[in-house]
């Protein structure tokens, strides 16, 4: 009878597995659902309150110690995973390029930094905008475009080119008030981008729009997304689960998906009628920015990760073709693709999961732009406008 298993004995063990089983499964479904990174806090108090339970089952079972080994190795395994995911939960707010919300170091960034206004832009309350006529003294500079315009791993918004380009230009206005709105959207491409003009833009009517284009605008979808994520949603059921499949699992699949997805891009580019077609819809977002009143401006922002990958033939070849089409329309460009060769692909990105531009490099695109409009003759009489 001793040796025996009896419900007694079992029962913290039981309890304990219980408890992990449906906190995890809870954690995981709220996650799934509403991407709030911090539930997993609520999976990490139970872990910590099955470690004793796992404990109190060794020492119930010391007699039977292959049993009891298990029970404490599961023990030290459970706080040792409750620890690491703390940290990640507190701690890490790594972006990702590939994954977004599945990734939940992303979204716990997201939670974190992201506040949308009213429009849905990570951007202050556009109420003050809202009445053109009664912006005295005042220049308002919409800047328009995807994930890279929005800030997608900066650590706070004032860290972002918009806002840091908006504390330049107020430096040296006269006393004028400039506002850089930013109406950046991840993922967003140029026919996206026409859309934010002609539902947003138009209803506040900026003196300037900066069109901040990424060499991938020319293509939003290609395929490549359509694919089976239970994976990736599985990975989600706890937050260390998660890291391991996003750092070391996913990654050599996501290594080969984004070079074909590349080399669609500049296919798309070197097709006539794909080409042809998007520089008429870049026509098309220059015109509606000018029918609301405002002077568009191109801004060819760089994509380190992308052209390391080509011949620096191709990428001029592309690059030229798009600001001789942008200049023959009448629209002054800034050409910020020079820091593709300044700086490393290390120096460049937010972390080696995302390619996105870190915070000094968000400094060397407002400082660039900030030079060109201090230069610029129509910024120049916006300044002098009474």
């Amino acid at each position: 009878m001793k040796n025996k298993f009896n419900l007694i004995n079992r029962y913290p063990v039981i309890l304990g597995v219980a408890l992990l089983v449906i906190s995890t499964f809870i954690c995981w479904r709220v996650f799934l659902s509403y991407g709030i990174a911090s539930i997993y806090y609520f999976s990490i108090v139970i872990y910590l309150v099955c470690v004793p339970l796992f404990l109190v089952g060794a020492y119930k079972y010391r007699d039977r110690k292959a049993f009891s080994i298990i029970l404490l190795t599961s023990a030290s395994l459970i706080f040792v995973l409750a620890c690491f995911d703390f940290y990640l939960i507190t701690f890490n707010y790594d972006t990702s390029g590939p994954g977004g919300k599945y990734v939940i170091t992303h979204c716990n960034w997201y939670n974190s930094y992201v506040s949308n206004n009213e429009w849905g832009f990570w951007e202050r309350s556009i109420v003050e905008f809202n009445n053109p006529p009664e912006r005295k003294d005042q220049i308002v500079i919409a800047v328009v475009g995807d994930s890279f315009t929005w800030g997608q791993g900066i650590k706070g918004k004032k860290f972002r080119f918009t806002e840091r380009l908006e504390k330049k230009l107020n430096s040296t206005s006269g006393g004028k008030k400039v506002s850089v709105l930013n109406f950046g959207r991840g993922g967003a491409d140029t026919l996206q981008e026409i859309e934010i003009v002609n539902k947003f833009l138009s209803k506040i009517h900026p003196d300037m729009v900066l069109l901040c284009y990424l060499s991938n605008d020319i293509l939003f979808k290609c395929g490549l997304e359509d694919y089976d994520k239970t994976w990736e949603r599985l990975s989600t059921i706890i937050p260390t689960v998660n890291l391991i499949y996003w750092r070391l699992v996913s990654s050599v699949t996501f290594k080969d998906v984004g070079r074909k997805y590349m080399e669609i891009i500049v296919n798309s580019y070197n097709d006539a009628d794909t080409f042809k077609k998007h520089m008429h819809d870049l026509q098309i977002f220059f015109t509606d920015a000018r029918r609301i009143g405002a002077k568009p401006v191109f801004v060819l922002l760089p994509f380190r990760q992308m052209w390391q990958l080509f011949p620096e033939e191709t990428r001029d070849d592309i690059y030229n073709r798009i600001k001789k089409s942008v200049k023959l329309d009448g629209v002054p460009v800034i050409d910020l693709s020079y820091i593709e060769k300044k700086y490393t692909l290390d120096d460049f990105v937010v972390n080696a999961f995302d390619a996105h531009p870190n915070e000094n490099i968000h400094e060397e695109f407002a400082e660039a732009i900030y030079s060109w409009l201090s230069q610029n003759k129509e910024y120049k009489q916006l300044l002098d406008k009474k």
